[in-house]
């Protein structure tokens, strides 16, 4: 018997053939699989493919730590369970545990700990438990990733458009460039300027203006 979370509606209503519907609200929305089902009408069931794996979790994490120009290969190496990616993320750079790189430093350290996990034997309790947190933390940087790509555009377009930065502001950038220069030196401008921007909490509206005076500074 399938295990897949299923709603039905009870009728006559027959279709010839499945259909992909949208189903969920804001935060839940996924695509399903709308099909007729003798008895019940009409079934749908979340499409699985909807549904990030461990390795889906994993990779997405590890692009989001990249490109804010964190040397996330550099410190499994040295950490192979992930542990220092995420002190890394949380004491070293001082993001908080509940940040998108919070978070995404936290979802690779669990999934690195999963990995482990079965592999070694560990008890059953121990892995669902640790599966259970890593969804719920997954579940937290979706609705943050939704949220960012929703409302907070917006409010930050609006908010940089009437900002004026002052050469006290270009030389907090070039300070920060230097560091995170002397962290990962393959870093571009592009990666400092997201980083800068998260760093001292401007829109995205800023970048641009950050990554250019950036180049500058090479020159």
């Amino acid at each position: 018997m399938s295990d897949r979370p299923k709603t039905a509606t009870r009728g006559t209503a027959k279709t010839d053939k499945t259909r992909r519907v949208t189903v969920g609200r804001r935060f839940t929305k996924v695509r399903a699989i709308e099909h007729p089902v003798d008895g019940y009408g009409l079934m749908v069931e979340p499409d699985r493919a909807m549904y990030a794996t461990r390795e889906e979790m994993r990779a997405r994490s590890i692009r989001i730590l990249e490109a804010a120009g964190i040397p996330v290969s550099e410190l499994l190496e040295r950490s192979p369970y992930g542990s220092l990616v995420r002190d890394y993320v949380w004491n070293s750079l001082d993001h908080p545990s509940d940040s998108e790189l919070g978070l995404a430093a936290r979802i690779v350290e669990l999934c690195n700990h999963l990995d482990g996990y079965e592999e070694l034997g560990y008890p059953a309790s121990q892995i669902i438990s640790t599966a259970l947190h890593l969804g719920r933390l997954d579940a937290l940087a979706k609705v943050y990733r939704i949220t960012d790509e929703t409302t907070a555009p917006a409010l930050r377009k609006g908010g940089e458009a009437r900002r004026k930065y002052t050469d006290e502001d270009r030389e907090r950038w070039a300070a920060r460039w230097h560091e995170l220069r002397a962290v990962n030196g393959r870093m571009s401008f592009s990666a400092a300027a997201a980083r800068i921007v998260a760093d001292f909490g401007y829109g995205r509206g800023a970048e641009r203006t950050i990554r250019e005076h950036l180049a500058t500074l090479q020159k």
